[in-house]
């Protein structure tokens, strides 16, 4: 194939003036590194031929240009230059090799994998790394002027590094037919969104304890009045027998622990609801996290703390209720 199209392609529009000349040296380069002794240059090749393809504006020139896209895995760009080829030789080009770039053509559709790719600033440098069965590399590199790009690439497995971001890379294996998306993120707002979704967590566990401390606080406070009530009979004043000293004695000591619980309880629930607070002052600041893959549906309510105890009038009746 690549001789059919060199010859269909070696008659470059003529034209006069520098321009045109210099479209045909680059031509011509392209030429002979696909003409290489120790074999075809494509990458180098397709860069002549795009230049030659600017400057002078033949389609005759594209059929190259789609053969050393195709080599080199570039396969959004060698679908948009044999279609173009196509669709501007018309009856020009011959038969036999139109039915041969329709077949590549056909082949290249089938198995292309479209990837939209996003990053958190502005111009990218993006690496393709794809790693062959046989565990070789096919590396290309592109140019995104803005935060978006969107690729058509090999299908395989594949690195993709967007190096002025400081994101760490991609890595994916991607099916022939299918599609992808990325979101690169800076690691200063990876680690911020990393730092608020931590504080949330621990903001809902202390928390969490405190509710449960508050309640203890409440159970013991019940068993205070209750054991209180016990000794009564037993009483006259200061005066006890031995049952009301002993209900006596238990009333105290859950006195004690009811007034710790409640006070150790009533810190945590403070500490986390101020972890919770700040957590979503941060998380309103950062960016969203990365996803490797687009996602569509409702989106989730972030749970809110709202946390009350519940203690039975019952001794030894407790429960605890919260919306998280």
């Amino acid at each position: 194939m690549a001789g059919a199209i060199l010859l269909c392609s070696s008659h470059a529009r003529s034209a006069d003036g520098p321009r045109a000349e210099e479209g045909r040296r680059a031509f011509q380069a392209g030429v002979i590194l696909l003409k290489d002794p120790d074999g075809a240059k494509y990458e180098d090749a397709l860069a002549q031929f795009k230049k030659a393809y600017l400057l002078l504006g033949s389609w005759k020139i594209l059929g190259n240009m789609g053969l050393c896209a195709l080599k080199v895995e570039r396969d959004g760009e060698a679908i948009e230059a044999y279609e173009k080829y196509l669709a501007g030789g018309g009856k020009e080009i011959d038969p036999d090799e139109r039915a041969q770039v329709e077949r590549d053509l056909a082949a290249l559709k089938a198995q292309v994998v479209k990837v939209h790719l996003d990053f958190p600033s502005a111009p990218v440098r993006i690496s393709d790394n794809r790693t062959t069965t046989q565990g070789g590399h096919v590396v290309n590199d592109y140019e995104a002027a803005g935060t978006s790009v969107d690729l058509a690439i090999h299908p395989g497995h594949h690195t993709i590094t967007a190096s002025s971001t400081g994101a760490p890379p991609w890595d994916v294996i991607l099916n022939p037919g299918g599609t992808g998306s990325h979101r690169f993120i800076a690691p200063a707002a990876r680690s911020e969104g990393s730092n608020a979704s931590g504080r949330r967590t621990a903001g809902f566990l202390v928390g969490g304890a405190g509710v449960v401390g508050l309640a203890v606080g409440g159970y013991f406070g019940l068993r205070t009045f209750s054991q209180k009530n016990d000794a009564e009979p037993y009483c006259q004043g200061t005066q006890c027998t031995q049952p009301g000293v002993d209900f006596r004695e238990q009333a105290k000591s859950s006195a004690t622990i009811s007034t710790i619980a409640f006070g150790l309880g009533a810190a945590a629930v403070g500490v986390g609801i101020v972890l919770i607070v700040t957590s979503r002052s941060t998380s309103k600041e950062a960016p969203a996290v990365a996803s490797s893959a687009a996602s569509s549906g409702p989106s989730l309510r972030r749970p809110a703390m709202w946390m009350a105890p519940s203690v039975g009038p019952s001794a030894g009746g407790l429960s605890i209720e919260g919306v998280f």
